[in-house]
């Protein structure tokens, strides 16, 4: 099977996890938000059980906290940002093997753990 079709099976299998696209949603709103300053992140662990908390920060300080449950994080990139993936957000999901999910004011991108970057939105 060819290497791109199987990273997208693998990000349509990420999308339909348990808890996934209600998380999605409330960080896109977040995300879309005329409350948020150009520093504000929202970031999140999704939990194999698809539980999930929303927390708030700024580059600084959005540490997302992971354990061997977590099957996706997700985190959010201030407009004062590229939308696209960081360089940072690749390396962080090749070290852990967890794939992240940044949401953007206009567009989604999935990294996986092998630091492809596929853009979903």
């Amino acid at each position: 099977m060819h290497a791109s079709l199987i990273v997208a099976k693998a990000v349509l299998a990420l999308l339909t996890l348990p808890g996934v696209h209600q998380a999605e949603g409330l960080l896109q709103a977040e995300a879309n938000s005329p409350n948020v300053t150009s520093l504000t992140e929202y970031y999140t662990a999704v939990e194999s059980d698809g539980s999930f908390k929303i927390h708030r920060g700024d580059e600084a300080t959005a540490i997302i906290h992971t354990d061997a449950q977590t099957v996706l994080v997700m985190h959010t990139h201030p407009d004062c940002y590229l939308p696209q993936p960081s360089p940072q957000d690749i390396a962080e999901a090749a070290r852990t093997g967890i794939p992240d999910i940044v949401v953007s004011r206009y567009a989604e991108y999935v990294v996986m753990p092998d630091g492809s970057v596929t853009e979903v939105r």
